[in-house]
Formats: structure tokens, sequence, C-alpha cells
């Protein structure tokens, strides 16, 4: 597997980035080769119309692919300012769009920002998609209501989230709005649940949503 160097963070499989003859990888275990070939197919299919790390070899669980320096996109909606906000809820959409697009009825259902990578050049920066061991049916519409779901419950004022959502809703249409808002509602409740976290959905979706002028 080559020189590990370190363990990233993930909950379901092993990652680790790796010295292969002086070459940084990252090379992701999974649970078994059914899900490493799954996931190796996804990123190569991807990587004609998206940014992602590019597939370097498979081997039984394990993808070899290319390493992707850069910072979680978590970590970078923490601590931009918010026209950098601006680009990356446009960039994210436009991710989950690519993946919309070249999958037919998938949409991408995994849309933590621990999912995406931003690599900063200058004034500007670029997603990278990184983790895509799940889909399901769906519209393009679900994934960036998840979007904005995780957006919402992140350590950052109301103003930033406002900003994220607003983004998205600007590049739908009003019927899109109408159902994006749906969606948010239905996240939200989900991921709070999931998380305990000890917070009304009802009133969160209220300040950010419909106290931002889209009503449902």
């Amino acid at each position: 597997m080559g020189e590990i160097i370190k363990r990233f963070e993930s909950k379901k499989n092993s990652v680790f980035l790796v010295s292969v003859e002086g070459i940084m990888q990252v090379v992701k275990v999974h649970e078994s080769e059914e899900k490493a070939y799954f996931e190796s197919e996804v990123l190569k299919r991807l990587y004609l119309y998206a940014n992602v790390p590019k597939v370097i070899k498979v081997e039984s669980n394990r993808i070899y692919m290319e390493y992707i320096e850069g910072k979680l996109a978590v970590d970078y909606f923490l601590e931009c300012d918010t026209e950098e906000v601006k680009e990356l809820a446009r960039q994210m959409l436009s991710f989950c769009r690519v993946y919309s697009d070249q999958f037919d009825n998938f949409r991408l259902s995994d849309t933590n920002f621990r999912n995406f990578i931003v690599v900063e050049m200058d004034e500007e920066i670029e997603l990278y998609g990184v983790d895509f061991e799940e889909r399901e049916e769906g519209t393009l519409i679900k994934s960036a209501a998840e979007l904005c779901a995780f957006s919402f419950l992140y350590d950052v004022d109301a103003y930033k989230k406002k900003t994220f959502y607003n983004t998205i809703a600007s590049n739908c249409s009003e019927q899109e709005v109408d159902f994006l808002n749906d969606y948010i509602f239905n996240s939200l409740n989900k991921l709070i649940k999931r998380r305990r976290l000890n917070l009304n959905v009802k009133s969160v979706f209220e300040e950010l949503v419909i106290g931002n002028g889209h009503m449902v």
C-alpha cells in the first residue's frame, strides 16, 4: 500500500494518505470489492466532467487515487466571507447538477460538506467531490436542499447561512424553490434527529427560509 503518512477521518471506511515511490496518493479501503468497484466507476465517469480525484488503480477492496491538497469545504465555509460563500454555493450546486446529469434518475445523496475539498488559487477556488459511496433515485433539487440543510447546522452567523440558501434558491425556478423548501424542511428534520441536536426544526426553518422571504 505504500508508506502511510496519515489516516483521514472516515466513519465507513479506512482512508489513508500514503507515499508510493515518492508520490502522494490516497488509498480508500472499502468493506468489499463490490463497493470499491462501484465507487471507482463513479469516479472514472465524473472525472470526464467534474473535479474529482483521478483513479490510479483498484486492487481488491482498495481504491488508489490522486491526492487533492486543500481544505474540507466545511472548514472553508466556517471561515470564508460572504462573497466566497456565494461562489462555494454555486460550485456545490453545479457539482450536484453534473452528477445528476451523468447518472440520469440518480442524485448525489451524501452532500455533507466534509465530502468536498476546496482548493484555493489566488482569488478563485476549485471545488472537488471526493466521496461517492452512496446514491439514490431522486432529483437535483433534493441534493440542493440537503446542501442548504447542512449549511444551516454549521456554527456560522445566520447571514452567512442565508447567503448560501439565497444563492442556491436564485438558481432555481419558482416552482423548484417550492420543492426546495419542502425538501430543506424534511432534510433538516432528519439531520437534527440523527445528530440528536437540541434544535427546533420549525424555528430554524422559519428564521433562515421563511424569514428570508421565500415562502413555501
